[in-house]
């Protein structure tokens, strides 16, 4: 801004100075050619001086609230939840194809089989869709969410995957889920056991299921696999 008044100073001086050696008129022209050019870049430097007159304040610092463990309970069971639906959707798949060829003829012969294998856990499996993050649900409420949860991964969808990734894929791991009273730690342990069930479920049996099933379209079957083959036929024309 300085230099820029400086510069106009300068100027108007050294038309002063041309007049003396050039015309009256001319001399006024000049300086009003001065005058109009250096209007708009006197407005740009005012607009840069405000501008950076202006204080901007910024925070430097995230937000360091810590969450509610609560919160972060209820938000976890229902990605668990989630997860849990895809398995009762796949798990029912294994169903209809246990019934075979008589479901395809009467679909109420699968339906049956499915509400049988829910029947069998002995106890609600988990709603579906997820129910999501509740406003003001409580511990018994998360209790009660993670006791469908575990019965759906122990007692429907983990025996039946199991079977049918024992039959593909020929090894099992155990799950042991320790199902303890309901306290805020007791159910954030309880929630690690679903989720280390859903990771085997979802992550390995489902995934190495797949993985055969595409195998065995692609023509790569193991000698194993052939013998499983022959006798399934055998047993079909026997």
């Amino acid at each position: 801004m300085a230099n820029l008044g400086i510069a106009v100073l300068v100027g108007i001086v050294l038309v002063a100075g041309l007049s003396v050696v050039i015309d009256k008129e001319a001399a006024n022209k000049l300086l009003w050619y001065l005058i109009i050019a250096a209007i708009p870049l006197f407005l740009i430097s005012l607009i840069i001086c405000f501008d950076c007159a202006v204080i901007h304040p910024r925070e430097a610092f995230a937000d360091t609230e810590p969450a509610d463990p609560l919160q972060t309970l209820f938000q976890e069971i229902g990605e668990a939840e989630d997860a849990v639906c895809k398995l009762i959707t796949r798990t029912d798949e294994f169903i209809q194809g246990d019934v075979g060829n008589p479901g395809i003829q009467n679909p109420a012969l699968v339906s049956d089989a499915q509400r049988q294998a829910r029947l069998s856990v002995g106890s609600s499996i988990t709603i579906c869709p997820a129910t999501g993050i509740p406003e003001t649900e409580t511990l018994q409420d998360a209790d009660q969410r993670l006791q469908r949860l575990e019965a759906t991964l122990k007692s429907f969808s983990g025996p039946r995957i199991q079977k049918v990734w024992q039959q593909s894929v020929e090894c099992f791991v155990p799950l042991n889920a320790n199902i303890n009273g309901p306290s805020l730690t007791a159910l954030q342990g309880r929630l690690t056991v679903v989720q280390t069930a859903i990771a085997l479920q979802q992550g390995k049996w489902i995934k190495e299921i797949d993985a055969k099933k595409e195998a065995l379209q692609r023509g790569e079957a193991s000698e194993c696999d052939k013998q499983k083959g022959i006798a399934a036929q055998g047993a079909s024309q026997s």
